[in-house]
């Protein structure tokens, strides 16, 4: 039986589930890491509040409510469904999986106006990054913590981030002639610094990891 670990937890992957039944593959479902809040200050005004992930959004709402007048931009539809859910609906979202794309765009969008991120600790800064200090305030609003453990040897890795690859190649290693998935372009350059090769999704998300699989059984 093939073999298949994927870096989230059993909650999130109910679908690929199903198709490793259809399948008859072993699935391994865990994620490698947790996350943790961090107190944290806004210290200047600001006009446009830009959240780049869902978790973003519930720690930085821990401490602060959002203001009626603020702008509220969001990288992506997941992020996006999450704070419309919250009754708050985004002016900006991001459309597609490409960073620079998305922080060309919300370049334009917030030209001449202040920016919050709230954001992880650890943040590779793919769209703050782009911005001058003077037009923005950047928040850490939570760490990421790894989980040290051990996972039993697979035929196939897919990889969902850089902190799940640290958390994994910290205690784990990958058995030779082993294929590993990457979910996006930031975790394929964490696992190209680890020595290894990997595909990437054309878009990360469960149902295009599920086409990919389907392709290569």
């Amino acid at each position: 039986m093939l073999k298949l670990f994927i870096s989230k937890s059993e909650s999130e992957t109910e679908e690929l589930l199903h198709f490793c039944e259809e399948k008859n593959i072993s699935l391994t479902a865990q994620s490698l890491i947790y996350f943790e809040p961090v107190d944290f200050e806004v210290k200047e005004p600001f006009e446009i509040l830009f959240f780049s992930s869902p978790r973003s959004v519930m720690f930085y709402l821990r401490l602060i409510s959002i203001s009626p007048n603020t702008i509220i931009a969001s990288v992506g539809s997941s992020t996006g469904n999450l704070l419309r859910e919250l009754g708050h609906s985004p002016s900006f979202e991001g459309e597609g999986s490409d960073p620079d794309s998305i922080a060309a765009e919300f370049e334009q969008f917030a030209a001449g106006k202040r920016v919050l991120f709230p954001l992880a600790e650890k943040s590779l800064r793919s769209i703050s990054g782009r911005f001058s200090e003077a037009q923005i305030e950047e928040v850490k609003v939570y760490r990421t913590c790894p989980k040290e453990t051990e996972i039993a040897s697979q035929d196939i890795y897919v990889f969902t981030s850089p902190s799940n690859v640290e958390a994994f190649f910290s205690i784990n290693t990958v058995p030779e002639g082993a294929q590993i998935i990457s979910w996006g372009k930031s975790t394929a350059t964490a696992i190209k610094k680890k020595g290894l090769i990997s595909k990437m999704l054309s878009e990360p998300g469960i149902s295009s990891l599920i086409e990919f699989l389907d392709s290569i059984i």
